[in-house]
């Protein structure tokens, strides 16, 4: 069984996915930037290392 697909509509579905997310990845790098200014991020860091190395010693 052979299926066929419009490309057009393909390609704008994937422009427009694209934008979409370019557009998303803008905001997070202002929030991760924002975070970072505000020493929020190396706290969060540090707290999922802290984790993790729990994780791997009760193993």
């Amino acid at each position: 069984m052979k299926t066929s697909l419009s490309l057009p509509i393909q390609d704008e579905n994937k422009s427009s996915l694209s934008s979409a997310l370019d557009r998303e990845l803008e905001q997070l790098e202002g929030q991760i930037c924002e975070d970072i200014e505000l020493e929020v991020l190396p706290s969060i860091a540090i707290k999922e290392r802290c984790e993790a190395t729990q994780q791997n010693s009760s193993k």
